[in-house]
């Protein structure tokens, strides 16, 4: 089967949890259908937002498991596989490829620093192990940030493109202008989506769109007509909203509340999170209804 190209608004997908701390398969179909009955352009299963980190390898397999059934083949995902060694992590990118993802993604080996070739021996592991497309995820919570010295041996031994969530614009800048012609680098973050589609840029992934795909949609789509004055009004309420998204420490809390008042039952986060507060819940829902974000147009 001809893999899809990733582009567009790759949507960070949460992962929800039953009060028992097990992945909650139901209702993460029901959120797969909800943003891509919205107009997403891809998924990014079992990432930061995901909570892929806090899961066991086969639970992030019965969650891709479930991704993939949900999906049918409608829109491109990137299977995040990156864990903190390297036989876990191959052992989950053989398995995205078995199940018929368009790509994967890995973090850096992360908690304790590693110099430069002991991590391009890590993504060497995992391009061995697979014939799709393999992406870097690069996430300054590694603690292991790609340099652009790092970047360009990546790419040398095959890497095929990168989700850069460093929130260093200059520094995404630096990769653009040193990645070959055929690397597909999207920014990691929804912040920084308008800059990086003024530079070109083919998509960005976000976790705001699991709660509101229409706006992020939109902000894509009107970057791709270059109508960047309004793409600009667009990123300044996005980022309001992002802004409602950071109000509180659990900011992971809040996006699955977000998603909740768009009447998708998400179930919870996975222990160690705990639940939001009602008085959280409540001042989340006061901004984001001033904000007019629970009512359509949602713009």
């Amino acid at each position: 089967m001809k893999k899809k190209e990733i582009k567009g608004v790759i949507t960070v997908l949460l992962t929800p949890f039953t009060k028992e701390g097990e992945p909650d398969l139901r209702a993460l179909k029901k959120l797969v259908d909800f943003v891509i009955e919205r107009g997403v352009h891809g998924l990014f299963p079992c990432g930061s937002y995901g909570m892929g980190p806090l899961m066991m390898v086969e639970e992030r397999k019965k969650v891709l498991e479930a991704v993939v059934e949900a999906n049918n083949s409608r829109v491109s995902i990137v299977a995040h596989i990156g864990t903190i060694e390297t036989k876990s992590t191959v052992d989950l990118a053989k398995h995205a490829e078995k199940v018929g993802v368009d790509a994967i993604s890995s973090v850096p080996p992360f908690y304790y620093h590693y110099e430069g070739e002991e991590i391009v021996d890590y993504f060497k592991e995992i391009m061995n192990a697979v014939e799709i497309p393999v992406y870097a995820y690069n996430n300054a919570l590694t603690g292991n940030l790609l340099t652009p010295e790092l970047f360009i041996r990546l790419t040398e031994i095959g890497l095929k493109g990168m989700k850069d969530a460093s929130k260093d614009l200059h520094l995404f800048y630096k990769y653009q202008r040193l990645a070959p012609s055929d690397f597909n680098l999207l920014m990691g973050t929804e912040e920084f989506a308008l800059p990086s589609m003024v530079m070109e840029g083919k998509g960005f992934t976000t976790g705001m769109a699991c709660a509101f795909p229409e706006i992020t949609v939109k902000l894509y789509e009107t970057c791709a007509q270059k109508d960047y004055v309004n793409a600009a009004k667009i990123q300044k309420k996005l980022l309001k909203v992002f802004d409602i998204m950071q109000i509180a420490p659990p900011k992971i809390q809040i996006a699955y509340e977000c998603v909740r008042l768009r009447g998708v039952d998400i179930g919870q986060p996975k222990p160690p999170f705990r639940l939001l507060s009602e008085e959280l819940k409540q001042c989340v829902k006061e901004e984001l209804s001033d904000l007019g974000m629970l009512s359509e147009p949602y713009l």
